[in-house]
């Protein structure tokens, strides 16, 4: 048995100064099989959504398997790193290089694979220290990770 939260959102919007999910439900609870939360999910999504005026579905996660499953059960649904563990990647494989940093987010927002390996190339070349978290930041980003 597994114990899983997983939420749905209409994106991200501001109240009184302060960003907030837009009509946001969660699901939480023990499941046997994973699959149980996303046929759940996927029948909230069917009875509260006009699934042909959908724009984008996405499923964000850290890309552990059992999140990605989703994608086999959740109709026209993408999967994306979620920008959490993306950050902390990104961070630890750049430190504090301000620079460095600002052109990896900048290649991701693009969905720039290959600038972002240069990125991450061109960083490495100078801070060899920094190797095996850079490695492991580009093995995440592409999906090995």
């Amino acid at each position: 048995m597994h114990v899983h939260l997983v939420y749905v959102h209409e994106g991200r919007g501001e109240k009184n100064g302060r960003r907030q999910l837009i009509n946001p439900h969660y699901f939480a609870g023990c499941y046997d099989l994973t699959d149980d939360l996303w046929y759940e999910l996927a029948d909230y999504i069917a009875a509260n959504y006009d699934l042909e005026a959908l724009e984008q579905l996405f499923i964000a996660g850290d890309g552990a398997g059992w999140i990605k499953s989703a994608l086999e059960i959740i109709p026209n649904a993408s999967y994306v790193l979620d920008r959490f563990h993306l950050a902390k990647y990104i961070t630890h494989a750049v430190g504090p290089d301000k620079k460095a940093k600002g052109a990896v987010w900048r290649a991701v927002k693009r969905a720039d694979t290959v600038d972002i390996g240069r990125v991450l190339q061109e960083f490495k070349a100078t801070h060899p220290e920094r190797e095996p978290a850079i490695l492991k930041c580009w093995q995440y980003i592409i999906g090995r990770g």
